[in-house]
């Protein structure tokens, strides 16, 4: 066994109360009715977080000024605008 292998092995002192209190002292949800997805809304972010990724992995091959890039980072910010305002205005996101 390597000599800072034994490091890893300190964040079971950390995990195993966190699990404990975790199970201990942790409500579990009471649910009423089946959740339902909000189909647009997952469709919008994920077009949304692809352009953002797409234009990040665009500047590697090019430039921070490359159309292409910028493009696709701003499309995917706006597409990301929407549903977060929906989602912090109301007192559900599927309501």
């Amino acid at each position: 066994m390597g000599v800072g292998r034994w490091v890893m092995y300190v964040n079971v002192v950390f995990a195993v109360p966190a699990l404990i209190g975790a199970l201990l002292l942790l409500a579990k949800p009471v649910i009423t009715k089946e959740p339902q997805l909000a189909i647009p809304g997952i469709v919008v972010v994920s077009a949304a977080l692809f352009a953002v990724v797409y234009g990040f992995a665009h500047v590697e091959s090019t430039s921070w000024t490359n159309p292409v890039a910028l493009g696709s980072m701003i499309v995917g910010a706006a597409l990301l605008g929407p549903p977060a305002c929906t989602t912090r205005t109301r007192a559900s996101p599927r309501s």
